[in-house]
């Protein structure tokens, strides 16, 4: 019976077989790291879908309460102002508790109408969309101070959303679509469209929200103030 020898070379692997096996491995791990991107860019994908959809339903739903209390502002000669991207009325709305709570300071008059200003906000010197501004005035119907400017300029807004960077209106005046409007009168209807990008042919109908609003104040339009009213009231107050 003889014995293995101490020094008897055992057999190892081969080059060939090592390249092989590090080939093997690295293949494994871009499959796994290839799944793990998608699965990744799936994940973003929806968290960008699902905050503008979030975003799409709260902006449509706050633009449609405060457009279904418009009214037209016999004082001011205003109705509703808009164009394909921006939009200007009076609203009727709520007043600060301290304007009606007894006991409570008010510092300055306080109104329950407001002139409501939606527009897609652009960078300076720039096509390019940020997102839909929103900006709220209160409308005090109250003389001029002697002296005081007219003429303002409107507030610039605050930015309520940058997943949104495509918003277009169009008016319903009874027989058809108008791209933009300027009168005292209500358009009978307003069609609200937003987007995250602004839509093309390869844009699915899912990304393109859409929303027509009807306008109750539309059914009664008050009759524009004659400027010499004032005249014949003075006139009949004098013994």
């Amino acid at each position: 019976m003889t014995s293995a020898h101490p020094f008897q070379l055992r057999r190892g692997f081969t080059l060939i077989e090592v390249v092989l096996a590090i080939g093997i491995t690295i293949g494994l791990m871009l499959v796994v790291m290839y799944f793990y991107q998608q699965a990744s860019r799936l994940r973003q994908d929806a968290l960008a879908q699902a905050e503008r959809v979030s975003a799409a339903r709260l902006l449509l739903e706050r633009l449609t309460r405060e457009l279904r209390a418009a009214r037209p502002d016999p004082f001011l000669l205003m109705g509703l102002r808009g164009t394909s991207n921006s939009l200007e009325f009076v609203s009727a709305g709520y007043t600060r508790p301290a304007s009606w709570q007894e006991g409570e300071t008010v510092s300055s008059p306080a109104s329950d109408l407001n002139i409501l200003r939606y527009r897609l906000a652009f960078a300076s010197e720039s096509t390019n969309a940020l997102g839909i501004a929103r900006a709220a005035e209160q409308l005090l119907e109250l003389p001029a101070q002697a002296g005081a400017a007219t003429e303002t300029a409107p507030p610039a807004g605050q930015l309520m959303t940058e997943q949104l960077r495509f918003l277009q209106f169009r008016y319903w005046d009874g027989t058809r679509w108008l791209e933009s409007w300027d009168a005292l009168a209500l358009p009978r209807g307003l069609e609200i469209t937003v987007a995250g990008e602004p839509p093309s042919e390869e844009m699915d109908d899912e990304d393109v929200y859409r929303r027509i609003v009807y306008l109750p104040g539309s059914e009664h339009t008050p009759p524009e103030p004659d400027p010499f009213d004032w005249f014949e009231e003075e006139e009949s107050a004098l013994p």
